[in-house]
């Protein structure tokens, strides 16, 4: 009697495992058509591994060519290497691609279970590395392999074997050395426990690969772990690995129209570009055909084109021999290792730290002795040498100061016109919207608003969840889904759909501002919520974004019988309580869809209750209201960037009175046939589209519409201040501060990453005063290190010592600069105003200087590692105020006769005043903000002139009184307080302070970028920068 388990193996109850497929097997040979040779070799013989290997063709014997490793598909149950289909597709493989390849025999579930067909590949494949030093047992790899230049591929559960195999070479193993440099996943095996996009409706006729076959293979192959979920089988999962693990350079994912895969393969594509892994991914569809359809007909029109596809990626259309080769694909591979280039040119001194080739090399000249005024370094991103380019420009900037000459910023240029534009004047800049987006003449669109990811999370203080889905894989459109912390899983929520503001041209679901804005929506109106990641102009221009928006709208409204893809859909939300919502240009598509939703089209199957409407971008040719007096310098904002929006997204209809941004224009469609039953119209004070939020209400008010239309307006504030500054404290009526920026906490300990210890303290028990400490984990008690007291930032009113976000970069600064360093935790405002934060930070640093005495202090960390003669004071933005001060104050204090403050490090300082200065005189916007910040820590009659904050005003200390031999000033191109950092700079060079003043200025950069993603190219450059500062201590 049979225990069947899948169609393609059956298992007796004797143990017997029939496959009722026949195996046709192709023998040995040399192809008569292509010339490529094969052989079979005994890999592990305890295991009984075994590979079939094939060599192209050779026309020149002393030239090595890339390996393929290549494992074969089965559903991990049939096939081998030896099978007439994988026979030939790995020689036509070979043939086009001119590679070496080993087809790898894996041992098959069920009589070996996963995980022998992982472990079986993984030790053929360090069976292949062991050739690398052109020792090993077999002569074809010896001879004619490169082993800077493998791939691994394969075809269903082949191409799954592949990606683990990628995945364990992220983290390589002893056995592992070559060069991986991409994967070839074709007709990939992965699945999950919850059906994706058409798998849900996939028919069970459509192919013999469908759901139910798919459901059944993972727990029949895998007994120890059935799960579908299982990251082996499930890379997306929850509990999977982070793809930016993957230990290769490049990725090709191959689908098939109608394989019940493909979604799978379509969502790894997805998921893999947004992981943060540092190398490039392409996805190639086969319309028309199945999953495996090559097997049948090789020799057909689609299986050439898949071959070629999965060839392209080596063919050589240039080489310089033992130098160089360019691939067809722009791919350039150096054949020379760099570090022997330097001994062969100079035999005489064949050390790669002669000066001549490292300028940065102990004994080397110094830099500052360079005879000339200025210098470009041109470096290019995927340069080998491009490092040594930073750290030479880093090391000129550091070694002659800005006082020294001018010298321009890395260029990183990845074309030659480029480099040539760079060297001689700036790119044609033909379109602008200031502060959002620039078009070149050349066509490059370049966004001015820095787009920091925040991945997808569960927020620990409002228990709302968040995740990222493909809604349309067609056109690419995603979306991050909101979930509240469920009290009731029966009850069903109301649903927000929401689109995010930019002008159409910049933002995403994705971006700080609205995931927090979003997530504080969900929190308190406790409803399911899908933000929508719509394509954005010029690339995609009108109507891409309303074409996106409905197509996302329609996906929600597929779940309203419960029978979606999406669980958190299905299982919480009420499609009879839909809202749509969106600022700026979001609230435009959020009403175009309302007026869609009055007459339905099908797939639109919702009870589409409200719209909010925040800030909406509503336009028109005339001017109305107070948009024609408007001041071109009040706002970013102004009546010349908004006529210019709408003519730049929509070219095929530019007129500002379309109806779809003029809804009340002549021959707009009725309000009367707005397709839900309630308005919100939100509008800010400063804002120069206000009087068209009002115009709108009163339309719609007065049109026989028959639902309720509401309109608040939030006095003193303007465009889109509700998103760009959420770091701003909400007080509540009834007198308590919810911060929503600011209050996240990370422990201390070992940092994994950098090697960096770190423990807090409580420095005055009866205030509660404590801070943080790091010192590097390779720190000897025999050698004293600088010692860093820093001053964390927030406006005086969020944040702290333990924020993860100064954590992890004040992690990395210890680690670079190899240094102790004290973080301070001060009492914040509004509960505690000034001057609580200097006290606190004054209480502070007479906690560290006690330590300074043979007999002083008890925290064994400041007395066995750090050097007491070279202390310094840092801080950034209020932290660097702060750091301002006690420089001050030390000059004549007695704290200051011990404690010697050798110098002062500035980061992006917050100064201000009430006159703007620079680019606050146009930035009103940001310069009304900054006011009301310090307004909200310091209410004193002398408001933003206060000498606390204005260190120039009638009555603030000399700067030249600063108890310090150095400062350095730190300021962000894009900074609002950047004028403010500049001016302190200024005066204090030419004021009779007796120290040295160095200056750095950030290009491309907003106000503490560093905080936000220290691990960006700037950040590591300021890094670099402060460290070195602090090391001339």
């Amino acid at each position: 009697m049979k225990s069947s388990k899948l169609d393609i193996v059956r298992g007796q109850r004797d143990g017997h495992v029939e496959r009722p497929i026949p195996e046709v097997l192709t023998p040995l040979s040399t192809d008569p058509i292509t010339g490529v040779s094969s052989k079979d070799v005994v890999v592990v013989p305890e295991l009984n591994i075994i590979a079939r290997l094939f060599l192209p063709k050779l026309t020149d014997p002393n030239k090595n060519l890339a390996v393929l490793v290549f494992f074969h598909g089965g559903g991990f149950v049939i096939n081998t290497p030896f099978t007439t289909t994988y026979h030939n597709l790995v020689t036509n493989l070979v043939s086009e691609a001119n590679v070496v390849a080993v087809s790898v025999d894996y041992r098959k579930a069920p009589d070996h279970p996963i995980p022998a067909a992982y472990e079986d590949s993984m030790a053929a494949l360090k069976w292949v590395a062991s050739h690398s030093n052109g020792d090993g047992p077999e002569p074809w790899l010896n001879n004619h392999a490169d082993f800077q230049r493998v791939f691994l591929g394969g075809s269903n559960s082949g191409a799954n074997i592949a990606h683990n195999l990628a995945m364990a070479a992220g983290n390589p193993e002893p056995g592992l050395s070559i060069g991986l440099l991409g994967i070839a996943l074709v007709h990939p095996y992965f699945w999950g426990s919850v059906p994706v996009e058409s798998e849900a409706v996939y028919p069970d006729d459509k192919a013999t690969i469908n759901r139910g076959f798919v459901d059944k293979i993972w727990p029949f192959i895998c007994p120890s772990n059935a799960d579908n979920d299982d990251p082996r089988v499930n890379p997306m999962a929850e509990a999977a690995p982070s793809l930016a693990g993957l230990g290769c350079k490049r990725v090709l994912i191959c689908v098939a129209e109608h394989d019940v895969l493909k979604d799978r393969g379509r969502l790894y594509y997805e998921a893999l570009s947004r992981s943060g892994w540092m190398g490039v991914v392409e996805i190639f569809e086969t319309l028309g055909e199945g999953h495996g359809f090559y097997s049948r007909d090789l020799e057909c029109e689609k299986s050439e084109e898949l071959i070629q596809r999965l060839s392209s990626k080596q063919e050589v259309v240039f080489e310089l021999p033992m130098t160089l080769r360019v691939h067809k694909d722009g791919n350039v591979e150096r054949l020379v290792p760099t570090d022997k280039i330097w001994p062969f040119i100079c035999p005489s001194n064949p050390d790669n730290d002669d000066p001549l080739v490292n300028p940065m090399a102990e004994g080397a000249p110094s830099l500052a002795g360079l005879g000339c005024k200025r210098v470009l370094v041109c470096v290019a991103e995927n340069d080998v040498m491009k490092d040594r380019g930073l750290l030479y420009y880093e090391a000129l900037r550091w070694t002659l100061g800005e006082g020294h000459g001018f010298y321009s910023r890395d260029l990183e240029c990845e074309k030659s016109e480029e480099l040539i534009q760079g060297l001689s004047s700036k790119q044609e800049v033909v379109f602008e919207l200031p502060m959002t987006l620039r078009v070149h003449k050349d066509g490059n669109v370049e966004r001015l608003v820095p787009t920091d990811f925040i991945p997808p999370s569960t927020d620990p203080t409002t228990g709302v969840s968040s995740k990222d889905i493909v809604v349309v894989p067609e056109s690419n459109i995603t979306a991050r889904l909101f979930l509240p912390k469920i009290t009731d899983p029966n009850k069903k929520l109301a649903v927000l759909v929401y689109f995010h503001g930019g002008a159409f041209v910049i933002n995403t679901p994705f971006i700080t501002p609205f995931h927090k804005y979003v997530s504080n929506l969900v929190s308190e109106a406790n409803v399911v919520a899908v933000s929508v990641d719509y394509r954005k102009a010029p690339e995609h221009p009108i109507p891409a974004a309303y074409e996106d928006s409905m197509a996302a709208l329609k996906w929600v409204a597929s779940h309203s019988n419960g029978d979606g893809p999406e669980p958190w859909l299905n299982n919480h939300a009420d499609f009879h309580r839909v809202f749509l919502g969106g600022d700026s240009s979001g609230a435009n598509i959020a009403h175009n869809l309302a007026m869609a939703a009055g007459n339905p089209e099908p797939g639109l199957d919702i009870g589409l209750l409200g719209i909010a409407l925040v800030h909406p971008y509503f336009w028109g040719s005339v001017p109305i209201g107070s948009e024609a007096g408007y001041p071109d310098d009040k706002s970013l904002i102004n009546r010349g960037y908004v006529d210019r929006v709408w003519p730049f997204i929509c070219p095929s209809n530019p007129d500002n009175d379309d109806p779809r941004v003029n809804p009340v224009a002549e021959g707009a469609p009725s309000l009367a046939g707005l397709g839900c039953k309630r308005v919100l119209v939100c509008v800010a004070e400063h804002d120069v589209l206000k009087d068209r939020g009002w115009l709108y209400y009163e339309a719609l008010s007065r049109s026989g519409w028959m639902g309720v239309a509401e309109i608040f307006e939030t006095q003193g504030e303007h465009h889109g201040f509700h998103c760009y500054f959420l770091e701003r404290e909400k007080s509540k009526e009834d007198g308590t501060i919810e911060r929503l920026a600011g209050s996240e906490v990370s422990d201390a300990g070992l940092d994994p990453e950098t090697g960096v210890l770190s423990k807090d303290t409580v420095i005055v028990p009866e205030s509660s005063i404590s801070a943080r400490l790091y010192r590097p984990n390779s720190a000897k008690g025999n050698r004293k290190l600088p010692l860093v007291i820093y001053y964390h930032g927030g406006g005086f009113f969020i944040s702290s010592a333990a924020d993860p976000k100064y954590h992890n970069s004040l992690n990395r600064l210890v680690a670079e600069a190899n240094i102790v360093l004290v973080s301070v935790d001060y009492r914040i405002a509004p509960e505690n105003p000034l001057p609580a934060a200097y006290d606190d930070s004054w209480d502070a640093l007479q906690w560290v200087a006690a330590h300074a005495k043979e007999d002083g202090g008890s925290e064994a960390w400041l007395k066995d590692y750090v050097d007491f003669g070279r202390v310094l004071l840092a801080g950034d933005s209020c932290g660097a105020n702060v750091a301002h001060h006690f420089a001050l104050k030390l000059k004549d204090s007695e704290l200051g006769q011990q404690i010697n403050i050798q110098a002062i490090a500035m980061i992006f300082p917050y100064f201000w005043g009430k006159d703007p200065i620079g680019v606050e005189v146009t930035d009103q916007a940001r310069k009304s903000m900054v006011d009301n910040w310090w307004l909200l820590v310091c209410p004193s009659e002398k408001g933003c002139d206060d000498p606390l904050i204005n260190p120039f005003t009638d009555g603030s200390p000399n700067i030249e009184s600063l108890a310090c031999k150095r400062l350095l000033v730190i300021v962000a191109e894009k900074d609002i307080l950047r004028d403010r950092g500049r001016l302190y700079y200024e005066k204090l060079v030419k004021s009779e302070w007796q120290g040295t003043a160095e200056f750095m200025e950030i290009q491309g950069e907003d106000h503490v970028f560093h905080i936000h993603n220290p691990d960006c190219e700037n950040a590591k450059t300021m890094f670099k920068g402060l460290a070195s500062f602090i090391n001339q201590t």
